[in-house]
């Protein structure tokens, strides 16, 4: 049934062995000086344990300057390369590909970091994430920009990085330069559609020249930012064919930027593989692997977007932190054990928990940025334990219980399993969050908790 979905694939100059990739996320799991962490090492881990072909690491900074909030990841000095290479070689032990996305805020800085850089751009238009009037970049300092990437790139493959993806999506400084939003230059990096490419095109070279032409360079575009003269669907095919032409290996989509940010974590009232129609527009006109993402993480979705043509990769996002098993557990037949990710957004991106707590987590899978911390432990001392209410807490914590060797009864007093999350799935929009009782339930029944 799902074939597709582990078929290999070439990018490059190698080879994946399916088509599930953990979409390159802000984790804030590195240290508040962008310095990698084991912590951040055994969240990548897991996703490549649960068998995923390729990895993203989320937007590492080329500049310390460039970076756009705290405990964001960097590869600006030689010093952090060996923190990257112990994520890599971590990574190919478990069998996946893993590349690391470079990146430069421009005016998105939100702050939270020690020494911040100042807000810059294509042109002085104001951002509206923080509500500053970035300085124009002067030509002068966007060879340094175009050569800051290059540098990074020599480091991600000096680190062991199967390739690198220059992060020209979400509001960062290239998407700055793509949009007619918010690009104003007269020069020869504003204006046309080539005009505005043309930091991008210099990188992508710049990357090549320093790595090797047949060292893999990738692209992450915005398929459509949802803003008045922002880029649209349409418009991001065409900087899709630039940056083919240009050298890039792969189109990595997204949608949206800050100022509308709601269009890059949709809730569940959206339906997953919302931006299935970007992928099939950039598809239509490049001949390299394009990347789906959008709120995927039902098997049958992400096949039905690869057998339709719509794109050659599916990238799971939110979906991933729910469930890092994600491919395994589909190899495997076991669709009822699929932790589902509710959409709820409440500890991952831009929700209220992960500025607050100051990393990534998920509300239906607690072991998300803690995954060494709450990693399965096998007892040998087997006890009998009570837990008291088979509400989403009570069910969960069950379930490991029994899962680490334990004899467990749960007890409810109603005739319902779920507890609030019975009433938290009738409003309209919320009715994701009825499938992760369902999950709770065969994971209960799977380690033989006796539920009264």
């Amino acid at each position: 049934m799902f074939e597709e979905l582990f078929a290999p694939l070439k990018i490059g100059n190698y080879e994946i062995k399916n088509r599930l990739m953990v979409s390159p996320l802000a984790t804030r799991l590195p240290d508040e000086y962008s310095y990698m962490t084991q912590r951040c090492i055994d969240h990548y881990v897991r996703r490549a344990k649960g068998g995923f072909g390729l990895i993203g690491v989320g937007f590492s900074a080329v500049m310390k300057s460039g970076r756009a909030q705290g405990n964001q990841l960097g590869i600006w000095c030689d010093e952090m390369i060996s923190g990257h290479k112990e994520l890599v070689d971590a990574v190919h032990a478990e069998g996946a590909k893993i590349f690391c996305q470079l990146h430069h805020a421009g005016r998105e800085i939100k702050g939270g970091m020690p020494e911040p850089g100042e807000p810059v751009s294509a042109s002085p238009t104001q951002c509206r994430l923080n509500g500053v009037i970035p300085r124009e970049l002067t030509v002068e300092e966007i060879y340094e920009i175009v050569s800051a990437f290059g540098d990074a790139a020599v480091r991600a493959k000096k680190a062991g990085y199967d390739h690198v993806e220059i992060h020209a999506g979400n509001g960062y400084l290239i998407n700055q330069f793509l949009s007619a939003n918010s690009n104003k230059r007269t020069d020869d990096y504003g204006g046309s559609i080539g005009n505005r490419a043309r930091i991008l095109t210099e990188i992508i070279k710049d990357c090549k020249e320093k790595c090797g032409s047949e060292y893999p360079v990738s692209v992450r575009l915005n398929g459509d930012e949802h803003i008045q003269d922002g880029i649209t669907s349409d418009e991001c095919a065409t900087f899709a064919i630039i940056a083919e032409e240009s050298g890039a290996c792969l189109i990595n989509l997204t949608v949206s930027c800050y100022p509308t940010v709601e269009w890059m974590y949709l809730p569940g009232a959206f339906k997953q593989g919302y931006n299935a129609y970007i992928s099939e527009t950039v598809k239509k006109v490049v001949k390299i692997p394009v990347v789906c993402n959008g709120r995927i993480s039902d098997p049958y979705v992400a096949v039905n977007i690869l057998r339709s043509g719509k794109a050659d990769i599916i990238s799971l996002g939110r979906g991933q932190l729910a469930e890092p098993e994600f491919p395994n557990k589909i190899k495997a037949g076991l669709l009822d054990e699929l932790c589902p990710c509710v959409a709820c957004n409440q500890g991952c991106g831009l929700g209220p928990t992960m500025p607050n707590i100051g990393y990534v987590t998920c509300m239906v899978n607690p072991r998300t940025g803690n995954e060494n911390l709450y990693a399965p432990k096998k007892t040998v001392s087997e006890k009998n334990v009570a837990v008291v209410g088979a509400g989403p807490g009570g069910m969960m914590a069950a379930w490991t219980v029994a899962a680490n060797g334990h004899k467990v009864v749960l007890l409810e007093k109603s005739k319902k399993l779920g507890g609030q999350f019975n009433y938290a799935c009738t409003s309209p929009g919320k009715q994701d969050i009825a499938r992760i009782i369902p999950y709770y339930s065969t994971m209960c029944k799977k380690y033989n908790v006796d539920i009264r």
